[in-house]
């Protein structure tokens, strides 16, 4: 089968997204059940652009090692789980990444009272993961060059490998450092942990696919695109109104070019502005999510636009 998901996404009027079971800043529920973060936010910009409502999606809670099984499965459209982009992955495992949303990389929480520096101080410490992802083996591979080797004990579900460290079951819990961010504030007393300043792998992330669909994966990438040019542009949901009443030239040029192709994706004319008017572009996104704007505050980082010294970089609109 190939070639079909965005028709099916459009006959079901409705997106299937898979998230996390619970990561604050990337996808956990709100006080409300509403489901929220940084990911839950790129799906609703790919909602956006098929089906004109970023509402209209049916979140999928699941376990990270369950994630890529699903794409294949089917059961979902898009996977936007905090998931890293990585070579066996995207060429084994019959999925493929759409694009890079965020880039980040491994690091440990530990005691603040522990004297733990860095991860070579670990010894013969317990340390927590997440079952499903790469990252005991990134930190075992880390450890190794210095001769040091420690207890890994992993959990199905995060909340459980959370509560592990947080009992003081392990020593340290290992994790990607934007999700361990929001991961802190949920301990019992977050002021009492520090999140190392090492870290010791690349993470970058994106959303997923299903494998052997090149009309959808370019779809949902172009999306991810399209938020992160519009900062560039200085085009946001906060100005969209005005700048076009005033036929603002890069936002025109940007609709230009986007409607003239909007056949070749499979989607309606206009889908650039429904998704900046109804989501905004990659500065309002993170910083409601993870930065500024939220209980988070993590700084930009490499997740900085490439004029000022980030990574991140949108293919031309042109």
């Amino acid at each position: 089968m190939s070639d079909e998901i965005l028709e099916i996404v459009k006959r079901r009027d409705r997106l299937n997204c898979g998230v996390s079971q619970g990561i604050l800043g990337m996808s956990s529920r709100d006080p409300s059940g509403r489901w929220v973060g940084f990911d839950v936010d790129f799906a609703r910009a790919i909602a956006a652009a098929v089906l004109g409502d970023a509402e209209k999606i049916e979140y999928v809670s699941l376990r990270p090692d369950y994630r890529f099984a699903a794409l294949v499965a089917r059961a979902i459209d898009v996977l936007c789980c905090n998931a890293t982009f990585t070579f066996a992955r995207d060429v084994g495992l019959g999925i493929s990444f759409a694009a890079i949303t965020c880039y980040d990389g491994e690091t440990l929480i530990v005691r603040r009272d522990a004297g733990i520096l860095r991860a070579q101080d670990l010894g013969d410490a317990v340390v927590a993961f997440q079952a499903g992802t790469t990252t005991q083996a990134n930190l075992a591979r880390h450890l190794a060059r210095h001769g040091i080797q420690f207890a890994a004990r992993s959990y199905e579900m995060p909340q459980a490998a959370l509560d592990a460290y947080d009992a003081g079951e392990c020593t340290a819990y290992a994790l990607d450092r934007i999700p361990l961010t929001g991961e802190r504030l949920r301990l019992t007393r977050p002021e009492d942990h520090i999140i190392l300043p090492e870290t010791f792998s690349k993470e970058p992330m994106g959303p997923a696919v299903p494998g052997h669909d090149p009309s959808w994966r370019r779809l949902v990438g172009y999306v991810v695109h399209l938020v992160i040019e519009a900062e560039e542009l200085g085009i946001s949901s906060a100005n969209l109104a005005h700048k076009r009443a005033t036929n603002d030239f890069e936002l025109e040029h940007l609709i230009e070019v986007t409607d003239a192709h909007s056949r070749n994706l499979g989607v309606e004319p206009g889908w650039a502005c429904r998704v900046l008017g109804q989501v905004g572009n990659y500065q309002e996104i993170f910083d409601r999510n993870l930065g500024a704007g939220s209980r988070l505050q993590v700084p930009r980082g490499q997740n900085e636009l490439w004029t000022r010294g980030g990574l991140l970089y949108a293919v031309p609109f042109k």
